[in-house]
């Protein structure tokens, strides 16, 4: 999952339990056919969402709306949750909508793996553009909010904090998109210098990158040097 899909889905999520808490406050009053019509909503979404799924088995360019589908789905029945909880629908359906207002425990304790059981199946979380450089210190591809294309890529340095990340620095480029790194050297709130290997030409070559550390969050004067291993 990409940064921006990253923040899009913990948006929308909690856009969806605010959701479900007004519903919950508002639903008292709210007659027996709006409890219905709800339910109604939701199933159309699912409908919706099992289609989607359907087209993503057999077309692989359908995977990023599907993903959105997957999205709409699980925060309709976060939102609907609190609406659900005042009527008086079958106790089947009323635990089918808990399990939505649940997923809060886990947003807590690890939002990652929620939005990757949403969006992908999955349990377990892919880093594909992460790189440990030493303890809780690891490089990471940026990405653009504004969504700008550049055929550069950029990197930054956070400092895993429980489960926050705090950038360190930003605008880290090896003029190439990176297989993996070793880290050189790495002097805590001074200098890291790191290696970044990739593939040029049919061949693994390698750019070193110093960072400088005590400017945090602008944009660093970095060194390059350009590395064939044969």
């Amino acid at each position: 999952m990409s940064n921006i899909q990253f923040i899009i889905c913990v948006s929308c999520y909690i856009l969806s339990l605010v959701a479900g808490l007004l519903l919950m406050i508002v639903g008292k009053k709210a007659s027996e056919s709006t409890f219905k019509k709800a339910l109604l909503l939701h199933v159309l979404i699912a409908v919706v969402f099992i289609i989607a799924l359907l087209i993503k088995s057999f077309s692989n360019s359908f995977n990023i709306s599907a993903t959105y589908f997957s999205l709409t789905f699980f925060c309709s029945g976060v939102a609907l949750s609190g609406l659900i909880f005042r009527s008086k629908l079958n106790v089947l359906v009323k635990i089918y909508f808990g399990i939505f207002a649940a997923s809060f425990l886990l947003f807590v304790s690890s939002p990652s793996t929620l939005f990757s059981i949403i969006t992908k199946g999955k349990l377990k979380v892919e880093n594909y553009d992460r790189f440990n450089i030493v303890d809780n210190y690891y490089l990471d591809k940026q990405s653009s909010f504004l969504g700008n294309k550049s055929s550069e890529t950029k990197y930054k340095i956070v400092q895993k904090l429980g489960y926050f990340n705090k950038t360190i620095s930003r605008d880290i480029t090896f003029q190439n998109n990176l297989d993996s790194i070793k880290t050189l050297s790495f002097i805590q709130n001074k200098l890291a210098t790191l290696r970044g290997y990739f593939q040029a030409e049919n061949k693994t070559d390698s750019a070193d990158v110093n960072v400088d550390l005590s400017i945090s969050i602008q944009k660093n004067e970095i060194t390059t040097k350009s590395n064939n291993i044969k």
